[in-house]
């Protein structure tokens, strides 16, 4: 067998750089989780899939995050293999603590028993060190000839497995023992993580041509190949109460779970993950993933929701959305205008005549319609922009009277019917009061580049600066405008909020530059970067990032009175995260 280095000693500096470029670091844990279900309105096929929103573990020094672990109270160890350092984050803890294994090199696996002993492979120099409950000075296990030793892992009988990657198998040490046995795995070439369930079996990620994971059954000797397909570098392995097994590919940059009993693999939400490693599952099921590539360490916390595609059919570059009182979806994609009525199978179209570039649309509590149009090429005006008004059951919109406006970006309405319209071309933001003849300018100046704008039931109103790459907010009767915090935005573009004052923004990373030749067409079809939905806790700093996992450049966003969130992006799909609260069925 030819001896290669780790997958982690071989990325280059650059390349990490590279990778973790479209990070999102959000520090801090949610106080309190929301379990979502992502539905996509397109035609065709379905799939089902668990899990959360996710939440990025406050540990802000790592380099290289290639293992991680939990113990039953909430601890959580992470090995960081180019700092040579292991940390521990305390349960409720915002700042994490080095561990004493003071002459480590290139750590590459950890693990915790249940009498609170840790576990943790010494890469560099061929060894397996254990650090007892309460000991500051770490002990050498008796393992022999380890070559870049790299997933370990104990059964709560204290027997200890370890991934001897250069060496190309698995090592057991039984619970006293002084020596360990090989275990009889057909010789996988570069075995990487292991992992073993409550019932002993064992699990190891086999990093050779990226194509394996294997299944040992405790007492038997011949291994089974778990239906995984597609893998390009799995790299760590996870098993939770249930017995769905979970793998991370640091190729492939996707992380997979495998149902007791299935044999189709599912994908979980890791957006942005440069180069997911490390696995582990805690008690209460939530899901932990290091990303090798500077990144952080996610938390997915245990969810039990559903994704299916759903009819959608008529969507052509979508921009934006708005959802109604009765969860009435509209759409908006240019030149049509889309309603989704709840439990249907199809979306009907509004009737908008000569409608060229509708560019948003927003909603009222009494069911008026509203569409912005930057400009109508059919006219003999060179540029009319328009801002729409469709009452329930009219046969044709109603032209609103905003005679300055010159590009109007985004639209919401208020509770007491007044109309709000961004204006891009200005860098302004009108008003327009109900029943009035012409609007007035809201006290928001030096806008970069105006975006999205929302309003909540109490007046206050928020506004998307993309070129500042922030969301301010003018509270109701205020003068001036306070910048909400929202840490790591690149390019946001839509916002809305809930009845509950969380704010919804819309995001992604922009990789195209300038806006003109092959980036213009990037730009138009949605390609140009990777999209996000961000939500922002009422009254907190706490960011979550929303489970649209794969979403295109994303445009608009809308909330229902529910909580429920719907998106639009550059794919020509319109998508919803539905959100249970914690236990709820």
């Amino acid at each position: 067998m030819t001896e290669t280095s780790p997958p982690v000693r071989r990325l280059s500096r650059r390349r990490r750089i590279a990778l973790a470029a479209g990070l999102l670091v959000v520090v801090g844990i949610a106080a309190a989780v929301s379990i979502f279900a992502v539905t996509a309105h397109r035609p065709a096929q379905t799939h089902t899939v668990s899990y959360s929103a996710q939440v990025a573990l406050p540990f802000v020094r790592l380099h290289i995050p290639v293992a991680v672990t939990v113990d039953t109270a909430g601890n959580s160890y992470v090995a960081d293999y180019d700092t040579d350092t292991v940390w521990k984050l305390a349960a409720g803890a915002t700042v994490p603590t080095p561990l004493p294994f003071n002459d480590i090199k290139h750590p590459g696996g950890v693990a915790v028993g249940t009498g609170g002993n840790l576990y943790v492979t010494d890469g560099g120099n061929g060894r397996v060190l254990e650090l007892t409950a309460g000991s500051s000075t770490p002990i050498v296990l008796p393992f022999t000839g380890l070559k870049d030793p790299m997933g370990v892992a104990v059964d709560a009988a204290g027997n200890l497995y370890v991934a001897d990657y250069n060496g190309g198998r698995v090592l057991e040490l039984a619970a006293g023992a002084n020596a360990p046995t090989e275990l009889p795995l057909s010789g996988p070439t570069h075995p990487m993580g292991v992992a073993v369930d409550t019932a002993g079996d064992l699990y190891v990620a086999d990093d050779h041509h990226g194509t394996r994971v294997l299944k040992l059954v405790a007492g038997q000797s011949v291994p089974d190949v778990l239906p995984f397909t597609g893998l390009r570098g799995p790299s760590g392995v996870a098993v939770d109460a249930k017995g769905t097994v979970y793998v991370s590919d640091k190729t492939g940059q996707k992380v997979w779970a495998l149902p007791a009993g299935s044999s189709t693999q599912v994908e979980l939400p890791s957006p942005h993950l440069g180069g997911p490693f490390g696995l582990a599952v805690d008690a209460a099921g939530a899901l932990y993933v290091t990303d090798a590539s500077n990144g952080p360490v996610i938390k997915l916390a245990a969810g039990d929701g559903s994704r299916t595609i759903m009819p959608f059919s008529n969507v052509s570059r979508p921009r934006g959305a708005a959802v109604d009182a009765a969860g009435t979806l509209y759409v908006v994609d240019g030149t049509h205008v889309l309603r989704l009525a709840p439990g249907a199978s199809a979306p009907t179209e509004l009737r908008f005549p000569g409608l060229q570039s509708a560019d948003a649309v927003a909603v009222d509590a009494a069911g008026n319609l509203y569409v912005t149009e930057e400009d109508n090429h059919k006219l003999a005006v060179e540029n009319d922009p328009r801002v729409w008004k469709m009452p329930p059951g009219a046969s044709a919109p109603i032209r609103l009277p905003f005679p300055d406006l010159k590009e109007p970006a985004a639209v919401a309405v208020d509770t007491a019917g007044n109309v709000y319209v961004t204006d891009h071309h200005q860098n302004r933001v009108w008003k327009l009061a109900a029943g009035a003849s012409a609007p007035v300018a809201l006290p928001l100046a030096h806008f970069e580049n105006v975006a999205g704008i929302a309003v909540d039931n109490g007046g206050n109103v928020y506004v998307v600066d993309r070129g500042a790459k922030q969301v301010v907010e003018l509270a109701a009767g205020a003068n001036g405008p306070t910048v909400r915090a929202v840490p790591g935005l690149e390019a946001p573009d839509g916002v809305a909020v809930d009845t509950s004052g969380n704010v919804y923004v819309t995001d992604f990373h922009d990789q195209c530059e300038p806006r003109e030749g092959p980036c213009a067409f990037l730009m138009t079809t949605g390609r140009a970067g990777d999209g996000r939905v961000l939500k922002l806790a009422a009254h907190s700093n706490t960011v979550t990032v929303l489970p649209f996992n794969g979403l295109d450049r994303s445009w608009g966003v809308a909330v229902d009175h529910r909580g429920n969130v719907f998106a639009v992006d550059g794919a020509d799909r319109v998508l919803e995260v539905a959100v249970r609260e914690s236990g709820e069925r």
